[in-house]
């Protein structure tokens, strides 16, 4: 993992395997058909849709998409569902690399606003992103057991 180039590219349902990789790099007890599934749902529009690719190897990946008109919210949000790095390409550019251009296509999409769901227990990605200018919302999570 030298300093091979960069590329951006499309996520598409075929990159299944490789994220299900990715996210087992991370320490995660993770299913291809899990993501396939994702994937699936998700890049129906593939603009939204970004990887990082390395030597032809997938390195990095963020799924997004538009929402409107949920939780009192009248305009188009943009909204980062899901993305991961591997961990032997973390903090080279990867996912700010992603985030640009992520944040580009939505914002010619006339979308002034972001959201994302994180874990506290996520130091590293909540630091990231307070580094590329997250806030905290006015929105708050709440969760009951069943």
């Amino acid at each position: 993992m030298g300093n091979a180039e960069l590329v951006l590219r499309q996520v598409t349902i075929g990159d299944y395997q490789q994220i299900t990789e990715i996210h087992r790099a991370l320490g995660e007890d993770s299913e291809s058909e899990y993501w396939r599934k994702k994937l699936d749902i998700y890049t129906t529009d593939p603009e939204l849709c970004i990887g990082v690719e390395s030597e032809g190897k997938l390195v990095g990946y963020m799924l997004g998409h538009l929402k409107g008109g949920e939780f009192g919210v009248t305009d188009e949000i943009g909204w980062i569902e899901m993305m991961a790095v591997h961990p032997g390409w973390q903090n080279r550019g990867v996912g700010r690399m992603m985030v640009e251009t992520l944040f580009k296509v939505l914002r010619g999409r006339g979308c002034t606003r972001v959201f994302i769901l994180c874990s506290w227990r996520h130091a590293a990605v909540l630091t990231f992103l307070d580094e590329i200018g997250f806030n905290r919302g006015d929105l708050i999570h709440l969760e009951m057991a069943l």
